[in-house]
């Protein structure tokens, strides 16, 4: 019989991976959490903005030195200059990925799971992965696989899965670390409508007095020809011709629902690498916490019993747990690529006036999709779309 050298290997060291390699370590499994970058937490590659810190708290005890900031408000800001403001006491923090990143991995490994740097998958083995690392190549064996290398994962290529996402579901992003800005430094502004970011929207986070992270999404076959830096420039000489650009980030984040396939043979797909990215706003820091989370369990539970029929299990949850909450979000969008700059100015005023029914706190943000829908229904016009993109 093979003795293999681990039980469990993860691959990617980002929010997803490091904490389902803290729950298969924590639960007496040997794993090793692999990282092809020289550094964990870098590049970053988020706008940083998440779930409350009780929600946060879930997974790692809350460190206040990977907390730029606590979000109490949030202010929609339609083309035409309507807002809608809503302060909810508590709907979020703003993070210092860098730190956050690293500090999830670390706890990885003091649940006991090695962690190895600058150690790229670069294919499978039939028992195991073969990695590259400073010019050598070698196998690592394990019983089961966690793939979390991101949106563009190697691991489900080489295990034939379709990853592959059609142009209309990518969101090409750009954001800016911008000082010396006048902002709110408790409140998060979202700006929409097709001539600051066709297909998505204008973020201004707050990271700390007088400094934000200031970036958009855009929908590449809905640009015409122009791309994401330049409606970031127009917006940043529009709103903060002033401010000191310290800092950039660039990629492609996913706009359709998670991948069909999460498992395959004894491999599963988690975070980034399944898609489990919020289709309406791009947000997936909380997502890849609770994949990692509920994929280690599983494969605990399947190595206890030695039974890896277990490991579907990880896909049976997740469906449950967020099949239909993903599905909504991405027909919402569906609905919101379809409309024009006058739509958006009715649905924020609209908006306006039923969020100011919702008490908020920390299930604000939960109450989010029924206040959208309430919303919507307001309008006639709205109601038909909404009722075509609910069957597309």
């Amino acid at each position: 019989m093979l003795k293999y050298d681990y039980d469990v290997i993860v691959v990617g060291a980002g929010p997803a991976g490091s904490i389902a390699a803290k729950t298969t370590a924590e639960a007496g499994l040997k794993t090793i959490l692999l990282e092809k970058r020289q550094e964990i937490g870098t590049p970053v590659r988020c706008a940083e903005a998440t779930g409350t810190r009780q929600e946060i708290g879930k997974f790692i005890p809350i460190d206040d030195s990977w907390i730029n900031a606590d979000i109490a408000a949030g202010r929609f800001i339609s083309p035409s200059g309507h807002e809608m403001y809503k302060n909810a006491g508590h709907v979020g923090i703003m993070l210092e990925r860098k730190i956050f990143d690293r500090a999830l991995a670390e706890q990885a490994g003091d649940f006991g799971s090695e962690i190895q740097c600058r150690a790229a998958v670069v294919g499978l083995t039939e028992n195991g992965v073969k990695v590259s690392s400073f010019g050598n190549e070698y196998e690592i064996t394990g019983r089961y696989i966690i793939a979390s290398d991101g949106v563009e994962s190697q691991v489900a290529r080489f295990a034939g899965i379709k990853n592959t996402m059609k142009l209309k579901d990518i969101h090409s992003c750009i954001q800016y670390l911008v000082r010396d800005i006048e902002i709110d430094e408790e409140c998060i502004d979202i700006y929409v409508g097709n001539k600051v970011s066709p297909g998505g929207y204008v973020w201004v986070f707050p990271k700390g007095k007088r400094m934000a992270n200031v970036g958009l999404g855009i929908c590449t076959n809905k640009s015409k020809n122009k791309n994401a830096k330049a409606y970031l420039d127009e917006f940043m000489e529009k709103h903060f011709p002033k401010g000191k650009i310290v800092g950039m980030v660039l990629g492609a984040v996913p706009g359709s629902s998670y991948v069909k396939q999460l498992v395959k043979d004894n491999i599963l797909f988690i975070g980034d690498a399944a898609r489990q990215v919020n289709p309406l706003t791009g947000g997936g820091i909380f997502f890849a916490l609770e994949a990692g989370r509920i994929s280690g369990e599983v494969i605990a539970e399947a190595h206890r019993k030695g039974d890896n029929s277990i490991l579907q299990n990880y896909q049976t949850i997740w469906d449950k747990e967020y099949g239909k909450l993903f599905s909504m979000y991405y027909k919402m969008r569906k609905l919101f690529l379809s409309m024009n700059d006058d739509e958006f100015d009715f649905l924020v005023q609209e908006v306006n006036k039923v969020a100011s029914k919702y008490d908020g706190g920390t299930n604000f943000n939960k109450q989010i999709p029924e206040i959208l829908w309430k919303a919507f229904t307001k309008n006639p016009k709205f109601m038909l779309k909404a009722g075509l993109s609910m069957f597309k």
